[in-house]
């Protein structure tokens, strides 16, 4: 502990050169040598009993008016002492300055924004000596000759006389130094923060699937980050300084000013992402239907990092491990995950028409083995393209202005039909559909979609997480197709539809002239026109139904009986009984459900014609 700066000791002289002054003021001259002269000494005796007295006049007159009191104006800590004794001196500087420095934090405001350095009186112990400063104002002017004093004590009538209270403070001299060399340590010149990436061998600790550990050794990237220095243009002189003159202001708050320049502060996120890598999952290749491995990425805690950041000091050094961080789908998981359930799967009946079923068979080895990564879409007429003759396509019958007429790649709407019925089944987004012109039994009613080159598309999405693949083959009198991915679902579907509505067929008679048809022979079948409204139906693990969504509307359009009437001029005028309506219908499908009381708006896009029959 010390006494601040100002401890050296008070200077106390006396006035001798007062005397030597009356000396030459009297008038006085050097004895000169008189021959057998008789020498009057009476006059000199009288003379130096005047000064004699005058001086003792002057100091009864000085002790007289000293009452013991501090000289007018004089100052410490802000107060006016003046006319007050030692003991109130010590007792306003107590009542001015309490218990502030024992209490109060010195803050020096740096010129960084926001830097400040704190002084806390548990840490810097300083203290002020108010009696000791209290006596030096009592002092003031009492020092000296009695003519010094004269001279202090008119003095004091006109001007200030302050008592610096830095020489009455005591303090923790090591540790208020220590803080101060510290912070003037940097240099005058401003070094950047550096940045490093390396890689070491250690020993890390990682955790099975089963929950216990094991020790690998590894390769650990770590940053290392080596923050920079800035320039501060300051000694340690000036920094206390700066803390001992506001500690003698009692103001406990001064800034500190000086030439600063920092370097540029560290920037997490761009560090991050120039240093950082992100996981990347496991992918499958649809095209080449091979999987790349994940890649696991690299990165660290930003909130962690700028805690340390903002704790460390220009010059540290902070190192960074940078952790794993795993992709959510790994190869692995990929691989057992890929493929394994069956979403839906339907196999749809055909007649042997030898054309026909080759055209069948065609589609679906196009078909087969597409695979849907999630969010792409099926095309029909994209995935078969166009049903050509080079392509091996045959003529089979489809449905062109209500007329049945061989065209090429006929019967191919069957397998888009069990396609769109299995992509209900799954649940999965219809993007375009169209129904039959005419009904068709392969697939449950109003559950079909119909497809021509040019105009009319059959349009899936995979909508769920993971790669879709359609596997489609013709055998044993069946399109059979299904759809396979990984199920994510917690509810499974089932399909209902109801008929809302029936168009009956009539017989028409054609006359035949050209003897193409016997009499009575038919010329067109007939078919038995519908509206079906589709339902899809969803249940939760124990069977409970959760929702029923109508999910189609479809129309379909009666086709009247045509029957040939052949006449011969040998045959006699009367009319021939025409045939009678035939009763005869297409059975409708046997499963029904109740319709919604909601009314359903029917599409309003009409159905493609021509369009390829079932």
């Amino acid at each position: 502990m010390r006494r601040g700066k100002f401890e050296a000791g008070r200077n106390r002289s006396s006035g001798g050169a007062a005397y030597n002054h009356l000396e030459q003021q009297s008038g006085r001259k050097p004895q000169q040598s008189r021959k057998k002269k008789k020498t009057k000494i009476w006059p000199f005796v009288v003379g130096a009993l005047a000064v004699v007295a005058l001086a003792a006049g002057i100091f009864t007159a000085v002790s007289f008016r000293d009452d013991g009191k501090i000289f007018d104006n004089v100052y410490a800590c802000g107060v006016n002492l003046g006319g007050m004794t030692q003991q109130e001196a010590e007792q306003a500087l107590e009542q001015a300055v309490g218990d502030s420095y024992e209490t109060t934090d010195l803050v020096i405001k740096m010129a960084e924004e926001g830097k400040e350095l704190v002084f806390k009186p548990a840490d810097t112990k300083v203290q002020f000596d108010a009696q000791a400063a209290a006596e030096a104002a009592y002092l003031y002017g009492r020092d000296g000759s009695i003519f010094a004093k004269a001279r202090a004590r008119s003095a004091a009538k006109l001007t200030d006389h302050v008592i610096d209270p830095a020489d009455y403070l005591t303090m923790d001299e090591q540790y208020v130094q220590g803080v101060v060399d510290e912070e003037a340590a940097t240099g005058s010149e401003m070094t950047p923060t550096k940045v490093e990436k390396k890689t070491e061998q250690r020993d890390v600790e990682e955790t099975r699937e089963d929950g216990s550990t094991e020790t690998v050794n590894k390769d650990v990237q770590l940053l290392v980050i080596t923050l920079g220095t800035s320039k501060r243009d300051f000694t340690a002189e000036d920094l206390r300084k700066a803390i001992d003159d506001a500690y003698a202001a009692h103001t406990f708050e001064a800034e500190f000013t000086y030439d600063f320049e920092a370097p540029e502060p560290v920037d997490l996120d761009a560090l991050y992402e120039e240093y950082c890598t992100e996981p990347k999952d496991a992918s499958y290749d649809e095209k080449t239907f091979e999987i790349t491995p994940e890649v696991v990425g690299y990165g660290f805690d930003k909130e962690d990092v700028q805690k340390q950041l903002d704790e460390a000091k220009e010059g540290d050094e902070i190192v960074i491990e940078l952790g794993e961080l795993a992709p959510e789908i790994t190869e692995e998981k990929l691989r057992a995950s890929l493929f394994a359930d069956v979403l839906a799967s339907y196999d749809s009946p055909h007649t042997w028409i030898n054309d026909r079923t080759h055209n069948l068979e065609l589609a679906c080895e196009a078909i087969d083995g597409t695979v849907l990564m999630p969010g792409q879409t099926f095309s029909f007429n994209e995935t078969v393209g166009e049903r050509t003759k080079e392509k091996g396509y045959r003529e089979a019958i489809v449905y062109v202005s209500g007329e049945s007429v061989p065209q090429r790649g006929g019967g191919v709407c069957q397998v888009a039909s069990t396609i769109y019925y299995c992509a209900l089944m799954a649940d999965l987004d219809i993007v375009t559909r169209a129904p039959h012109m005419y009904f068709v039994t392969y697939v449950p009613a109003g559950m079909d979609a119909t497809v021509y080159w040019g105009s009319q598309d059959f349009k899936f999405r995979n909508s769920t997480e993971y790669p879709l693949r359609i596997d489609a083959s013709v055998s044993d009198g069946y399109v059979h197709i299904k759809l396979v991915g990984t199920e994510t679902k917690d509810y499974t579907v089932k399909m209902t539809y109801d008929i809302v509505s029936t168009m009956d067929w009539k017989t028409v008679e054609k006359e035949i002239t050209d003897g193409s048809y016997a009499n009575g022979e038919v010329i067109t079948t007939p078919y038995t026109g519908y509206k079906v409204i589709t339902y899809m139906h969803k249940y939760d693990k124990n069977g409970k139904e959760i929702s029923v969504e109508q999910v189609a509307v479809s129309t379909y359009n009666k086709r009247d009986k045509v029957v040939a009437v052949v006449k011969k001029p040998e045959e006699s005028t009367e009319p021939t009984e025409p045939p009678t309506s035939s009763s005869e219908t297409t059975p409708p499908p046997t499963e029904t459900t109740a319709a919604p009381t909601e009314p359903t708006t029917p599409p309003t896009e009409p159905a493609p014609d021509p369009t390829e029959a079932g």
